[in-house]
């Protein structure tokens, strides 16, 4: 399990996996990254996509 937060106003998003009944937050993704899936590997995100109309 995991959640993202978004934070539009910084342009950037912090991602939390559950691990052993722990949210562990990985490095926050910012602009001109892609964030793969964890549950679908074949899916990612472009924080360029994500973040475009701002």
């Amino acid at each position: 399990m995991l959640y993202w937060i978004v934070h539009p106003a910084d342009k950037n998003i912090q991602v939390f996996v559950l691990q052993n009944g722990i949210y562990i937050g990985l490095k926050p993704a910012t602009e001109c990254e892609i964030i793969p899936s964890r549950t679908f590997p074949e899916l990612s995100f472009s924080t360029d996509e994500i973040f475009g109309n701002l």
